[in-house]
């Protein structure tokens, strides 16, 4: 009877006893996995409500694909926004559609957020009236023109912390009051301007004439102690070429629009070249500081200063030949003509074999000598600083160091 079983596939009772009990444990198994993830998810859910309920308290959920929140987490401060870029980052891996962040940080962001907003819809209105301001009085149109710069500054006024404001409304009030005769309002603007913009001097200088309280302490002579601070000079002249060499952007190598959108590749060229520039801004910037404040002696050693570290533009030795001119310091004028005069002519010299060189290796030769003979300046890096300049303020120092010469010959 076994035999015929197991030819034709019955089953023995002890087989058939195996299968119950592995039905039963398979049945087992599954109940207990299922209770297992019930367990899970409601231990999930538990720790979701849980969150919730801190979110609502002390965090916020943000969520984690809406580029809407980029420029809150701009608004971040530094510390934390590598922090919450990791956070993200993480949870749109995880596919999670939301993460939590403290509110008060969050916050805080937000406020910083909506004020730069108003700060930049201040300065859209502030530009827009300007403009205005300035196609007024293109056509004439004064009256309006000073009530245009007026409504900006009031506007910049109200709007306390969110304001912003150029010096432009402030200037051309200034000005034009001045030429209206208008003296009440151009000292109530020149007020303004001088709380406003406490370093900037000409405001100062401005109100003090205005009240006639301005004294210029005229010097009587030259400083004789001052020495170079180095050679700057020189090392301006050696670093404008060190930069990459002008093409005339015959192949764009050296188009200054290639750097417009890698502010670290022109930094980098350019450092060294404002390094000098830094130098002798600073000086310059003090020199004209000092003569609005009447302070005449220390404007002169400051533009004396750059002329010994031989500056490579005109306006210090142009200040000077001017002082030492009213100051009835003839020796001196002549003194810094001379000087300004050879330093410039080999300047221009030196810049023009240099142009026409660049000129003939990238076959520009006709557009160079236009600009030369033109007696035009052609500059580099959108005019950081220029190949040549035909300095003309040198001829007319070399007219009056004639006049000077013949007067004192006579």
């Amino acid at each position: 009877m076994g035999f015929f079983k197991k030819l034709f596939g019955g089953k023995s009772e002890s087989e058939k006893a195996k299968e119950k009990v592995n039905e039963l444990t398979n049945e087992l198994s599954k109940r207990y996995a299922e209770i297992i993830l019930e367990k899970k998810a409601n231990l999930e859910k538990s720790q979701t409500q849980a969150s919730n309920s801190q979110a609502d308290d002390n965090m916020v959920m943000i969520p984690t694909n809406d580029k809407s929140i980029i420029p809150i987490e701009i608004c971040l401060e530094d510390k934390d926004q590598e922090e919450f870029s990791e956070l993200i980052f993480r949870a749109s891996l995880r596919g999670e559609p939301y993460i939590y962040y403290p509110r008060d940080k969050w916050e805080k962001a937000v406020e910083e957020h909506e004020k730069e907003k108003r700060k930049e819809q201040m300065m859209y209105t502030s530009a827009s009236l300007n403009n205005k301001g300035i196609e007024q009085e293109k056509e004439g149109d004064i009256q309006n023109a000073i009530l245009t710069y007026e409504e900006n500054i009031r506007l910049f006024e109200e709007a306390g912390e969110f304001g912003f404001l150029t010096k432009h409304p402030y200037d051309r009030l200034i000005i034009l009051y001045h030429k209206l005769k208008d003296s009440e309002n151009e000292k109530r603007i020149l007020n303004k301007a001088t709380v406003l913009y406490p370093d900037d001097t000409r405001y100062q200088k401005k109100l003090a004439i205005l009240s006639g309280s301005f004294e210029t302490k005229v010097i009587t002579s030259a400083p004789r102690d001052i020495q170079p601070s180095g050679n700057w000079g020189e090392i301006w002249e050696k670093r404008i070429l060190e930069v990459p060499e002008f093409d005339f952007y015959s192949e764009q190598e050296t188009n200054p629009n290639k750097y417009v959108h890698d502010p670290l590749e022109i930094g980098k060229v350019l450092k060294p070249i404002w390094e000098v520039q830094g130098h002798f801004k600073t000086i310059e910037s003090k020199a004209k500081a000092a003569e609005d404040r009447g302070e005449q002696e220390e404007a002169v050693r400051l533009y004396e200063q750059m002329v010994a570290d031989r500056y490579y533009m005109p306006s210090p030795y142009d200040r000077l030949i001017k002082i030492y001119s009213m100051a009835k310091l003839h020796d001196e004028e002549i003194r810094i003509l001379k000087i300004g005069i050879d330093h410039f002519k080999q300047l221009r010299e030196k810049r023009k074999a240099y142009t026409i060189h660049l000129a003939k290796k990238y076959n520009a030769l006709d557009f160079a000598l236009e600009r030369i003979n033109g007696g035009k300046k052609i500059t580099y890096y959108n005019g950081v600083f220029e190949i040549y300049n035909p300095f003309p303020i040198v001829e007319r120092w070399e007219a009056r160091l004639q006049k000077l010469q013949s007067k004192k010959n006579k």
